[in-house]
């Protein structure tokens, strides 16, 4: 009983799903379009939105009850053909529904064959294929995956702006990319980490179920409401304290122009119409489902209504943002004002998770698959991708909200109940039954439904007419600027442009037809990069390159100098290099030199020449940087006070604090020697290569720190003391060639290494074919060490194509396996002694440059024409025999290693 009741809810929380879902962030830009239209009309045009919405959901509650009754059916004449009694089909009823409908059958059956009941989920694409054609079910999904595909991009989008808006403020809004030094990164790489992270935090909850997200709707809700009051208090604070408006003034505010844009910009506000399906099927008490619909849609008109009256009465209709939360920007107490920034963070991340279930629920239904996994990658993947790539979602909103979603909220509403109406109509005629369905709309009239096709008319007419708008006055605007002058600011008619024109003020916005301006102007840009960067790197590379572009066309044409008359060849050969008439090969080789000393001058030139017009561009490059770089920096430090500047050298010292502490933890993490089961510990962190760590190979895995970037990242390598067999190659020879069975060919070309030569030897009146190479040697087995460190944990920021640099520098060491093990031992041997040699040059270094006593002295020679050189040759010697290297090396390949697998075993 106890698991069964886990998949219900209460009608409390089926009402808390509903209000979280239909109130998203759209309900922040309905204060500034109520202020515009005025106060009556704009609660009138609410409660018209409301109501037409609550009935399409009636609408869906009705079509979902119908299909169940229409699917119940079909199986129960089926079983009855399948057998010739009635305890069979009841059977296969108890078997196909859950036993909590078992309790609730007296309510919705009728003893007329048709059972009426919501406890089954079916998602709205169950429906529309029991009721529509082909060409609807076509309309269906395109309209359906289209808007929940958008709602979720525009979702990932806002969530992750949001945020990083919250951390990172935008320094102007004419900036589309600064950086954000609390975190080191840019805003556009911060913006993608957050997508990141919200497509992971939230994007989990799709491979779930609606009541997997019972905490989180929970806690948003808490976190909703008090933004709600939070709102509502502080517009009725500035009322009370006079800096509101008076009743008067606010009743006598009406603006009915406005009302195509109120509905324009409210009209998807109560949308909830696709996961109603999934709302009400957990819902416990199924007689409920209509009073926690109703009351959801009152509940939401109402905090509609007082937010937009707060804030009608508070602020002036020019004065509302068209997001109401920015008016809280200035707040004096920055809590409040950081808290109510986060609104949209608090409703969007409840809706995301309850769109992308729905979205993955019509998926399986669309391609007739139960695998939860695929589809809810499919239902999240592509809007966290499109948020990656884009922050610009204009056109995504306007294609997926104004069409497809008014598809949903009352045309397809409209259709399923039609058909569904139709569909019961024509069973019941032919089964001679009038059945009663307990979840009918209460507007079961005809005319209803006529009634919301024509409001949908009437709200894509809105729509239309709204963009259009939009258009218009955007294409005004573009041909003002034109006709007043490519040379204005903010359309304002200044002087004609001369060579001598006025200073620029200080502060004064520009247009972005730089190019149109001045000289004296792009000077004044160009020497100002800090307020109008864009431009002045521009401006600046246009400069320099006009200056290049410009000496290479006066180089072309410029003026040969005259020169003197030049020595013939002959003359020369004679003259340098003491020749005569009669030496003709002199002369010869004379003038082939002369070839090519002049070819490899051209072709010297011309490389020269090639790579000369890019470093043009490089160092325009460079120039602008380091402009930009220096006037950033100067403008900080001059505007900082020295209260900035005492706060700055606080963060640096705490940083350098935080750093040596994390830094301290890593190091202190892996400080063990020889201790724990290498297979346990690379069971945590690899476990795929966990068990071929035998006992007899005596493997130890090591623990390093290293990467390019602050924290470290903590690399691990298996080491294997004892032997390595390679499959299936057992000698040093070439596989690919077939086995020599005649005699040894001989070889004409001994200067060719590894390869056998063989000559004749007399020895006496006897000859003999000697060997004098051992085999050749050059296609044989050759086993490659690509054992490189690795890191423990993946980076979560870094993209998922990119393998860690340090992984590859250390795995593309190769490294030579001889198949002697007298030659590895003797290579061994060999490195060893050359780390050594490095390692006491080190020491000597690093000692020369302490402040130690004992240290070595700075020379690195001995000056063997001093008095006292051998007091130097002992001192060096004497330093040079207290190192202990051997102790060193075991020192350090302890530290951080795990003890051997054989070891393990033994002490078990």
């Amino acid at each position: 009983m106890s698991s069964v009741d886990a998949s219900y809810y209460s009608p409390l929380t089926g009402f808390v799903f509903l209000f979280n879902l239909i109130v998203g962030a759209g309900a922040l830009a309905i204060p500034h379009a109520f202020a515009q239209v005025g106060l009556i009309y704009g609660i009138c045009a609410l409660c018209v939105l409301g109501f037409t919405s609550y009935i399409s959901a009636t609408f869906v509650i009705e079509a979902i009850a119908g299909v169940n009754a229409l699917r119940r059916l079909r199986n129960a004449e089926c079983s009855v053909k399948n057998t010739s009694t009635t305890a069979v089909f009841s059977m296969s009823g108890e078997e196909e529904f859950p036993l909590l409908g078992r309790f609730e059958e007296e309510e919705s059956t009728v003893s007329t064959g048709l059972y009426y009941d919501v406890s089954e989920k079916i998602e709205l694409a169950n429906v529309a294929t029991e009721l529509f054609s082909s060409h609807g079910l076509a309309a269906f999904y395109t309209c359906m995956t289209a808007y929940l595909y958008g709602d979720l991009a525009i979702y990932a989008v806002a969530i992750s702006k949001c945020v990083r808006e919250a951390i990172c403020p935008r320094p102007s809004m004419d900036v589309t990319v600064w950086e954000c030094p609390n975190v080191g990164l840019t805003s556009s790489e911060l913006y993608r980490v957050f997508v990141g992270v919200f497509g992971i935090a939230l994007g989990s909850f799709a491979f779930g179920h609606m009541q997997k997200t019972k905490c989180i709707q929970l806690v948003t809700t808490v976190m909703r409401h008090a933004s709600f009051t939070l709102m509502i208090i502080l517009a009725l604070i500035g009322i009370f304290h006079g800096q509101g408006r008076s009743t008067t003034d606010v009743l006598a505010h009406e603006n009915l122009n406005m009302l195509p844009d109120f509905f324009g910009v409210c009209i998807y506000s109560f949308m909830c119409h696709h996961s109603i399906p999934g709302i009400i099927a957990p819902i416990k008490r199924k007689q409920a489902v209509g009073r926690v619909l109703i009351s959801a849609f009152i509940a939401v008109i109402v905090v509609y209504t007082i937010l937009s009256v707060s804030a009608t009465f508070r602020f002036l209709p020019k004065d509302v943002e068209d997001v109401y939360t920015l008016n809280f920007d200035d707040y004096p107490i920055r809590p409040i004002a950081f808290f109510l920034s986060l609104f949209p963070v608090f409703t969007l991340s409840t809706s995301f998770p309850i769109i992308s279930i729905t979205l993955r629920g019509n998926l399986q239904t669309l391609f007739q698959s139960q695998n939860v996994s695929i589809f809810a990658i499919a239902a999240v993947l592509p809007p966290v991708l499109v948020a990656m790539c884009t922050e610009n979602v204009g056109m995504l909103v306007g294609l997926t909200g104004a069409y497809a979603g008014l598809g949903i909220q009352w045309v397809i509403p409209a259709c399923l109940v039609y058909s569904v109406r139709q569909r019961i109509k024509k069973v019941e005629d032919q089964m001679g039954i009038v059945s009663k369905n307990p979840h009918k709309s209460p507007f079961s009239h005809a005319n209803w439904v006529y009634l919301s096709f024509g409001f949908s008319i009437a709200s894509l007419v809105l729509i239309t007419a709204k963009e259009r708008k939009r258009d218009i006055i955007e294409r005004k605007l573009r041909d003002l600027a034109i006709q007043a002058g490519r040379y204005q600011s903010k359309f304002q008619r200044r002087n004609y442009k001369t060579k001598k024109s006025n200073r620029l003020p200080s502060k004064q916005p520009w247009e972005s037809l730089f190019m149109r301006k001045s000289r004296h102007e792009k000077r004044i840009i160009i020497q100002r990069p800090w307020e109008y960067p864009m431009a002045a790197q521009n401006l600046a590379a246009i400069a320099i390159q006009k200056l290049a572009r410009g000496y290479i066309g006066r180089k072309k044409y410029r003026k040969q100098p005259k020169r003197h008359i030049r020595m013939s060849l002959m003359h020369r050969f004679i003259a340098k290099h003491n020749g005569d008439y009669e030496d003709r090969e002199g002369f010869k080789k004379f003038c082939i030199l002369r070839i090519q000393a002049w070819y490899r001058m051209y072709t010297l030139k011309w490389n020269y020449i090639l790579q000369r017009h890019p470093m043009y561009h490089i160092a325009a490059m460079q120039i602008q940087y380091k402009w930009r770089m220096y006037y950033h920096k100067a403008i900080a430090i001059h505007e900082m006070t020295p209260r900035d500047k005492a706060a700055s050298r606080i963060q640096i010292l705490w940083r350098r604090y935080t750093n040596r502490r994390i830094y301290r933890y890593y190091r202190d993490l892996i400080h063990f020697r020889n201790s724990g089961d290498p297979m346990l510990m690379l069971k945590a962190i690899n476990p795929s290569e966990a068990h071929l760590l035998d006992a007899a190979t005596g493997a130890q895995v090591r623990f390093r720190l290293g990467g390019c970037a602050f924290p470290p990242t903590i690399y691990y390598k298996i080491f294997v003391r004892g032997a390595v067999c390679d499959m299936n190659a057992f000698s040093p020879k070439d596989y690919t060639t077939a086995h020599q069975v005649g005699p040894r060919n001989v070889n004409i070309h001994p200067s060719k290494p590894g390869v056998g030569v063989t000559k004749i030897i007399r020895v006496g009146n006897a000859y003999y074919g000697a060997n004098q190479c051992g085999s050749d040697v050059r296609g044989w087995y050759r086993r490659w060490d690509n054992n490189g460190w690795r890191p423990v944990t993946s980076k979560v920021i870094a993209p998922t194509n990119e393998v860690d640099p340090i992984t590859i520098a250390t795995a593309n060491k190769r490294k030579a396996h001889h198949h002697l093990r007298v030659v590895r031992q003797q290579q061994v041997l060999q490195q060893r002694k050359e780390k050594k040699r490095q390692w006491m040059k080190q020491m000597q270094h690093v000692q020369s440059n302490t402040s130690d006593n004992n240290a070595v002295p700075p020379q690195e020679e001995i000056d063997f024409e001093s008095e006292d050189w051998e007091e130097q040759a002992d001192e060096i010697f004497d330093w040079a025999s207290g190192l202990n290297f051997d102790h060193y090396l075991i020192n350090w390949t302890t530290l951080g290693t795990t003890n051997t697998a054989k070891d393990e075993i033994l002490t078990l």
